[in-house]
């Protein structure tokens, strides 16, 4: 089915590498001032695909997977799913249970199992176990050194592995014990070996015991310090000399299991009894009494941003700055025990736990608050900043929520609100607040609740929106019309002024000072006292108004139900109904510090540049970038809440707020955490009608496949599902293909030719990847796609039409030839009917006119004999028309014939003519007997007319093989020009015989002599 050529290590579809270094600078940490709880969780478990819940090690490829070691075989994940290899699908792991993962400085990833070292190159899996040189099959780690030596550690000693040449290193072979714990290198070329008997250096040459304790504990500062724990206490090896112990009294009484210098230069010291910090100048102990969720430290974790990670037997804890965080089972953690702890390239942390699964703590964007939280309920409806800076949460039935200092109070119906269900709210400007309710306007201020209704002249109880005027009166939208609420009195709108519903939604006030007004069918603006009104109509993409907001540049955004975003400016209304990028039905409007607009909507929230609408507004631009935001960004609910006024709201600080059904969530567009790690791309799997190819360098396909599939992903993993690609097919789409989220590209029918498929992608912030990855192939044609099948195609035409023009000029020739010989016949007939008729009428005529003047009976005789010719040239003439017309055979047979022909020649000559003939009668085609007679009467006048011949001898011979005649005669002999075919005296009779004899196959054949006489001799076989 496939040709594939030979690869090298190349993996399928040929990964974009990017330098784990450079991911580094651009990647950031968790963000270190943000608690663990405003973190991203999420949790894979077996029912998300990995193949066990135990994850010994986690760690992320330079080609941007991730791989996970589990005790049920190795997982490689790509965000959205996994890839499983067990002892059932890849021979090369003897064992499912993996304990550690190493990729080595020439990429290759080491697995190390409990029967066996596997390793994976990208393309090819190998195994090495006791066979091949090591110590035991039960490997627990490998380190590469800065030589690039690769270190085995297993359960009877460690191996070396340099080139490809393994040497095993035990007890026997000095080692002060084949029991390793661990193993480090120096600065100074050094190797530390760490056992339980004991502290080991490899200078390169031999191996030295330092001490003799038992090591528990390896570690190496940034600066290359490398840290050791023993029975006798803590002590430093710097430029390849081993420090004296710190032998603290804590130190001595406590079970030391890990190590840690940190890039401050501490030593985070792990005990079974708790957590100590060694500062070089104090020891400081942290157990459960000062907040550690444990008291047995497993593993100590440092990310880019400096905080320290300690896992206990009970949960981490999180160490920035002196204060302590805590991640347990009782605030998202899966397991109390987490075994490894990973930072990926986008600054996440991967937390693998014993029998829960793996953890990942990301940073969000969007900072969320629930009633678990403390606020008044998660269905919020209207959120506001008032001029203290305090942040106001009206909620859907419980009441009213007030968030300063990272605090909530609540003020519900038992406080003296109307009503528990909170839809609009206003900053009064005097350091009071309005509330809109279904029962009434609430106004607060200073403790203090008083209530308006329409008994006080308001069109109706149902509040809807609130905006505060300029001058401090307030505008009221209600169910029933607009009321304007000034020194204590009311005025109000309705349909009756012009308005275009009395369903009144959101409000806003222009830099001119006119009053625009949403309602549930149109826009209306209040302009120096009159009211106008725009609709679809007009040009706006609804009639249902949800939400308005006027920019610093005055340009008023119009948000729809069902028609999403519009812009009025300048008069004129402009639609965005088209854009897709965009959500059709909006929430809020509020811009950032940056000139973005910011859009609630049922689907979530969306950001784009308001230069880039207006531009798009006035066809300058044919698209527009838009950022979506959902939970993976920290949004409790991918959806946001409508019905409230006013449901977005921005900071003094600039902070965005906006509700939704299940809390409110807010962010700093100017100092958020952006993702600007561009994904690795991957083409994970090509298939060719429906069979998977395997990895090549180049693939050749055979012809007759028609249906071609690329599976491929970018590895992004903080938010994996807003990850969007680009594709393009070389020799066959002109332009990139958006495919958005979706990863997979099907190709049908493609043509004979060679082809590369490319895919880039782009991570949940836009950052796209330009270089991608890329897939080269070619599709090899049928026998008559081939150029040169079309160049014998076209040689074969060129010779079926050169032969057909043959064929037809041969046609032609054989059609002339036919006329031409047809008229020769007719001429020969003629002149040996009529011609020869003639002339012998004309030899009796010129006798009878010599003797008409002497004898009058011969004359008589003479003519009566011309007679008798010219009767004779008229039959002869007859039967040549009728030979002409028809091809029946004759009564007589030949030698009858050719007697006739004699005895009419004997009637009209005076010389002797003899006929003999020999052998047995045997038939011959009617035309060779006719042009036969031709031929022998022809012979006869020329011998009576020009030979002059006394005597004639005509034989006719049936001999074995053929039949022979001759004509021969005693005249005076034939002279033949060579220039000419006549008979020398300007006839054409042996021109005629010549021919005939040739239309019949005769040879033809004459002999003669001057004064001697002719023989015509012709051999026709039979």
């Amino acid at each position: 089915m496939y040709t594939v050529p030979p690869s090298s290590l190349k993996i399928l579809g040929r990964y974009t590498v990017i330098l784990a270094v450079i991911l580094a600078c651009q990647a950031h940490a968790l963000d270190r001032n943000s608690p663990i709880r405003h973190f991203g969780r999420r949790v894979w478990q077996t029912d998300e695909g990995l193949p066990q819940n135990t994850v010994n090690s986690i760690l992320q490829t330079r080609d941007g997977y991730l791989w996970i070691a589990t005790e049920g075989g190795l997982a490689r994940f790509d965000g959205i799913q996994f890839a499983i290899f067990n002892q059932r699908t890849t021979p090369q792991l003897h064992s499912n249970e993996v304990n550690s993962l190493y990729q080595d400085s020439h990429g290759v990833l080491w697995i190390s199992t409990a029967d066996g070292l596997t390793s994976y190159n990208g393309v090819r899996w190998s195994l090495l176990t006791t066979q091949d040189g090591l110590p035991s099959n039960d490997i627990s780690s490998v380190y590469e050194d800065h030589r690039g030596v690769l270190w085995i550690l297993t359960a009877n000693g460690i191996a070396s592995d340099f080139q490809g040449r393994i040497h095993s290193i035990t007890a026997k072979d000095g080692l002060s014990s084949s029991n390793v714990i661990s193993i480090l290198d120096d600065a100074d070329g050094n190797v530390w070996i760490a056992t339980d008997s004991g502290l080991d250096r490899f200078n390169g040459d031999q191996i030295a015991q330092v001490y003799s304790s038992a090591v528990s504990a390896l570690t190496k500062s940034p600066k290359g310090v490398v840290w050791i724990a023993t029975q006798e206490g803590i002590a430093s090896i710097q430029q390849g000399k081993p420090g004296p112990f710190f032998n603290n009294p804590a130190l001595l009484d406590s079970n030391i299991e890990t190590l840690l210098a940190d890039q401050q230069g501490r030593l985070w010291i792990g005990t079974t009894s708790g957590l100590m910090v060694w500062d070089k100048h104090s020891l400081t102990s942290y157990t459960t009494r000062n907040g550690l969720p444990g008291n047995s430290i497993h593993q100590i974790y440092e990310d880019r941003e400096g905080a320290v990670w300690v896992s206990t037997d009970n949960g981490i804890a999180r160490f920035v700055d002196g204060k302590i965080d805590l991640l347990t089972t009782s605030n998202g953690l899966s397991a109390p025990l987490v075994l490894d702890m990973f930072e990926d390239h986008e600054g996440s942390l991967w937390l693998g736990t014993d029998a829960g699964g793996m953890t990942m703590l990301r940073n969000q964007k969007f900072t969320s608050y629930t009633a678990t939280d403390g606020l008044a309920g998660d269905d919020a409806k209207a959120i506001l900043e008032d001029h203290e800076n305090a942040v106001w949460v009206g909620t859907n039935g419980n009441g009213l929520s007030r968030l300063f200092h990272q605090k909530f109070t609540t003020i519900n119906a038992k406080d003296g609100l109307s009503s528990n269900v909170v839809f609009a709210l206003a900053d009064d400007l005097k350091g009071g607040l309005w509330i809109g309710t279904p029962d009434g306007l609430d106004h607060l201020h200073e403790g203090h609740v008083s209530l308006l209704t329409s008994a006080d002249g308001l069109e109706d109880d149902y509040i809807r929106s609130l905006l505060v005027d300029a001058d401090g009166s307030l505008w009221v939208g209600t169910r029933h019309g607009l009321s304007h609420w000034k020194n204590g009195t009311a005025i109000n709108y309705t349909q009756k002024d012009g308005l275009t519903s009395d369903y009144i939604g959101a409000l806003v006030e222009d830099k001119e000072g006119n009053l625009w007004i949403g309602t549930l069918n149109g826009l209306n603006v209040r302009k120096r006292g009159h009211i106008f009104r725009y609709t679809i109509q007009n040009g706006l993409s609804s009639n249902v108004i949800t939400t308005l907001f006027v920019d610093s540049k005055n340009t008023l955004w119009i948000g729809t139900k069902g028609g999403g975003l519009d812009r009025f400016k300048n008069g004129l209304i402009s639609t965005y109904k088209y854009l897709t990028v965009l959500p059709e039905n909006i929430y809020g409007l509020i811009a950032d510090e940056s000139g973005n607009l910011w859009i609630s909507s049922d689907r979530g929230i969306f950001s784009t540049s308001m230069a880039d609408l207006n531009a798009f507004a006035e066809g300058h631009v044919k698209t527009v970038n838009v950022l979506a935001y959902g939970t993976a960004d920290g949004m409790p609910t991918s959806q946001c809440s409508s019905g409230g006024h006013p449901a977005v709201s921005r900071s003094a600080d600039g902070t965005l707020w906006f509700t939704t059904p299940r809390g409110i969530t807010s962010i700093q567009p100017e100092h958020a955490i952006y993702n600007k790690v561009p994904p690795p791309v991957a083409i994970e799997q090509v298939s060719v009608d429906d069979v998977d190819v395997p990895p090549a360098e180049k693939l050749v396909v055979a012809p007759g496949h028609t249906r071609y599939a690329f599976h491929y992903a970018g590895l992004s993993f903080i938010a994996p599902q807003n990850v969007r690609f680009q594709y393009r097919l070389d020799g066959f789409d002109k332009t990139w293909i958006d495919s958005g989220t979706r990863r997979q590209a099907y190709y049908t029918n493609l043509k004979p030719g060679k082809y590369t498929f490319h895919v880039i992608a782009a991570n949940n912030d836009n950052v796209w990847n330009m270089t991608g990855s890329s897939f080269y192939f070619q599709v090899q044609p049928h026998i008559y796609q081939t150029l040169w099948f079309y160049l014998i195609l076209c040689l074969m035409l060129g010779l079926v039409g050169y032969e057909l023009y043959r064929f037809r000029m041969k046609s032609v020739e054989l059609q002339f030839n036919a006329v031409l010989a047809e008229r020769n016949r007719i001429a020969r007939e003629i002149h040996d009917t009529l011609a020869q008729g003639f002339v012998a009428i004309s030899l009796q005529l010129e006798v009878a006119k010599r003797l008409v003047d002497h004898s009058n009976e011969s004359a008589k005789n003479h003519i009566e004999q011309a007679l008798s010719l010219v009767n004779s040239s008229l039959s002869e003439a007859r039967h040549s028309i009728w030979d002409l017309r028809s091809q029946t055979s004759r009564d007589k047979d030949f030698p009858a014939r050719l007697s006739g022909v004699v005895k009419q020649a004997k009637q009209q000559s005076v010389a002797e003519i003899d006929l003999d003939i020999h052998g047995a009668y045997r038939p011959m085609p009617e035309a060779t007997e006719n042009e036969l007679l031709k031929i022998v009467q022809e012979a006869l006048i020329n011998a009576v007319r020009h030979a002059g011949a006394s005597r004639i001898r005509v034989l006719l011979a049936y001999e074995q093989t053929h039949v022979r005649m001759i004509i021969s005669d005693d005249g005076r002999g034939l002279v033949v020009s060579r220039n000419s075919d006549s008979d020398g005296d300007g006839h054409y009779g042996l021109t005629g015989m010549r021919e005939r004899a040739k239309l019949i196959h005769a040879t033809f054949h004459i002999e003669s002599k001057e004064n001697e006489g002719t023989a015509i001799i012709l051999d026709i076989e039979t």
